[in-house]
Formats: structure tokens, sequence, C-alpha cells
């Protein structure tokens, strides 16, 4: 399972450090430059409730340098960058699901892009904060929440849960 995390920030930096730590392979994807070299080295700092921990993170900054395809983009991004970051992706077919974990109303605006049948929405219960560029803090435990958006789950629900539970527990 090839998984891109779409927007490092706060949620998604952890996502993916996390994910990479368990074994997955991952690549993040993040407009910061200065961000990105450094979850490159010396790799992304974690503060997670109290423990510190290091996780270097194949990252770029730039879609052409993605080594696509993936099974599944986790998409963190504020509603304000969604469709700059996601209509390159989507243009050159790198993606086989998007999973929309931004909390708000953005399924929509991520759906017009992608389309229905590619799409698995979330919500993030826990907390996290940007220290600055190659720093982040998870500041909760807590569950992340998917499902289909057209109704039961599937296996493609089931395996995306399964990765996710690298990150914490998750509820479909």
């Amino acid at each position: 399972m090839r998984i891109l995390v779409v927007g490092a920030g706060a949620l998604g930096g952890v996502m993916g450090a996390k994910l990479t730590r368990a074994g997955f392979a991952v690549q993040v994807i993040d407009a910061n430059t200065e961000h990105v070299a450094r979850m490159r080295d010396p790799g992304l700092q974690i503060n997670e409730v109290g423990v510190d921990w290091i996780q270097s993170v194949d990252a770029v900054s730039d879609v052409s340098d993605l080594q696509g395809p993936f099974d599944f983009a986790l998409i963190t991004l504020k509603a304000p960058f969604i469709e700059a970051a996601l209509t390159p992706l989507v243009s050159r077919g790198l993606v086989d699901t998007y999973v929309c974990l931004g909390n708000g109303l953005v399924q929509d605006r991520v759906a017009a892009l992608t389309g229905m049948e590619r799409l698995v929405v979330g919500t993030v219960s826990w907390g996290a904060s940007n220290l600055g560029p190659g720093r982040l803090a998870k500041t909760t435990v807590a569950p992340v929440a998917i499902g289909e958006v057209q109704g039961p789950v599937t296996d493609r629900l089931r395996s995306l849960a399964d990765a996710m539970s690298a990150i914490s527990e998750v509820h479909m």
C-alpha cells in the first residue's frame, strides 16, 4: 500500500511520520520548502503528548517529484488550499482514493475535484500544533472516524482503517 499525505501541517505531518514509522510506503507533499527539507533531514521532530521522537519522512514540495501511484491520499489541508493542491494530483491520475480529513465542511469541494466514487470522508478528533518548520506536537489522544460517502463498510475502507490504526484508534 502506498499512501500520500497532502499537507504536512500539524495533522498531516504527524500522520505522515507515524505511518512512516510503522513501515508504510509514504510520501508527503507540502508547499513549505523549509518544512519539507527538515522533514527529510534531520527528520520531523514530534512531541507526542510529552514524548519526543524524530522521524525522517519522504517529503516533497512539487507534485512533479511525487512517485505515484498511490492507493490513498490523506487530505489534511485547510479549505483555501484544496483546489490548488488536488487539481494536479487528479489531472495526473496519481491517486486511487482520496481521504478527506479536513475538519470542516470541505468534502463537497474535494468531491467536485475527485469524484464522489473516489472519496472517503473522515474526522480527526485528536489535536496537534505546528511549532515551526520541522517541528510538530500531537497534543491529545483521540480517535479518527472514517466512512464511505455512499454507504456500507467496504474492503478499501477496511484497508485504510488498518493503515490508519498506526496513527490512532480508528472508527468506521
